[in-house]
């Protein structure tokens, strides 16, 4: 079995941003990164925990604006505007969920095209659908496709699955998956019969957030794997693969950790100082 490990994809990101950063250097620019947190989330201190490991390597600055579950719609708007029109800040992202009571589509796209690194707003997600060239892809779908490209996976022909519809993954990775002429199957939680569909693939791309929702006997030799779901297990980060039962029952798997999450992680720096340097030309 290939381990699909992020590691040697980190690197070649790391080559190609350390010149951007030293140029942004040289006129004094630090790269900032606007994270919007709205309410309690052990995911997303997590995730920002990562984030802020990785960008102390680079001096790279995050900038964590945290507001109330039940923060009024109108106010958050006010607040993230005013954050978007500020000159030091380069990008910005909004931490999901979001509170049911306020409309996610109005809060992201508040975002400048430019200063959405994570590729959420409609004008960036509209660019992979239209064909366009989006300067900000999705970080996690750029990711997949990075992983595939890198350990040279074929996908033409081949059936993939992804399991997750959301809007700013499953849609838009699928999506990208048909550009490379795979033939690409949807899953969600209406889907019947998962476990065939699981069966019949080539390729799972597993994104539910669903603990050991795939194990070993949904698999076989021919599976390639590719884990990107996330929940808390006694305090622990997990994936959607039950890890121990399938190791070495697949072709390929990625891991958790050295995984999609970390390249997710760099991809966005890498958005990041991109947005940096463009936006001080």
């Amino acid at each position: 079995m290939i381990l699909l490990k992020s590691n040697p994809i980190v690197e070649n990101i790391i080559k190609e941003i350390t010149p951007k950063l030293n140029k942004l250097q040289k006129k004094d620019i630090i790269p900032t990164l606007a994270i919007i947190k709205i309410g309690t989330s052990y995911e997303n201190d997590s995730y920002i925990k990562s984030i802020s490991n990785i960008f102390s390597k680079y001096n790279v600055k995050k900038e964590v604006y945290e507001f109330p579950h039940n923060i009024d719609e109108k106010e958050l708007i006010d607040n993230i505007t005013k954050i978007n029109n500020e000159n030091k800040i380069h990008g910005i992202i909004i931490l999901r969920p979001i509170p049911k009571h306020i409309d996610e589509k109005n809060i992201r796209n508040l975002i400048s095209k430019e200063k959405d690194v994570d590729g959420i707003t409609d004008a960036n997600i509209a660019s992979i659908f239209n064909e366009g060239n989006s300067t900000n892809i999705p970080c996690t779908p750029k990711a997949v496709m990075m992983m595939f490209d890198y350990y040279k996976i074929n996908l033409e022909g081949e059936k993939v699955l992804i399991i997750g519809r959301s809007n700013l993954l499953g849609k838009p990775l699928a999506h990208l998956l048909l550009k490379k002429n795979a033939t690409v199957t949807v899953a969600h939680t209406k889907t019947r019969d998962l476990e065939k569909e699981i069966q019949n693939a080539d390729i799972i791309i597993s994104a539910a957030g669903s603990p050991s929702l795939i194990t070993q006997k949904h698999i076989n030799k021919k599976h390639i794997i590719i884990d990107i779901g996330t929940s808390v297990v006694n305090s622990k980060l997990c994936g959607d693969v039950n890890f121990k039962e399938v190791e070495n029952k697949v072709k390929m798997l990625s891991p958790v950790k050295n995984g999609i999450g970390k390249l997710t992680t760099y991809i966005l720096l890498l958005q990041l100082v991109n947005a940096a340097n463009n936006l001080t030309k």
